[in-house]
């Protein structure tokens, strides 16, 4: 089983979860940022560690981040500048996650949900 589904549950988990975003080896980096989108809590530490996979030059890690950033729902909103970026990705699965993780991000911010 993996430690993402249990949710919220697994809170305690992330900042183990944070530090192997650290580690060298991209497998297991792509498990902590599935797992950090799965848990969905503490964004406003997860959310700023993630973003850092959103721009990396993989297509793989990008994959990843946008789709733990939009797990976040609105919590993801300090991201909003970086995920819009996202929406002209070169990978077409990355931009068409990007725009729907913008859109969210947009409806939130005008109705005045979630950070500036």
């Amino acid at each position: 089983m993996k430690i993402g589904d249990f949710g919220k549950r697994a809170k305690p988990a992330i900042p183990i979860l944070l530090e192997s975003l650290r580690h060298t080896n991209n497998i297991i980096q792509a498990h902590a940022l599935i797992a950090l989108g799965m848990i969905g809590c503490e964004p406003e530490k997860c959310v700023p560690a993630i973003v850092l996979f959103l721009k990396s030059t993989s297509i793989s890690d990008r994959q990843k981040a946008i789709g733990a950033l939009l797990a976040f729902g609105t919590n993801a909103l300090p991201a909003r500048k970086v995920i819009q970026q996202a929406t002209s990705d070169s990978d077409p699965w990355i931009r068409m996650e990007a725009k729907r993780a913008a859109a969210i991000l947009d409806k939130a911010g005008d109705h005045g949900q979630g950070a500036p």
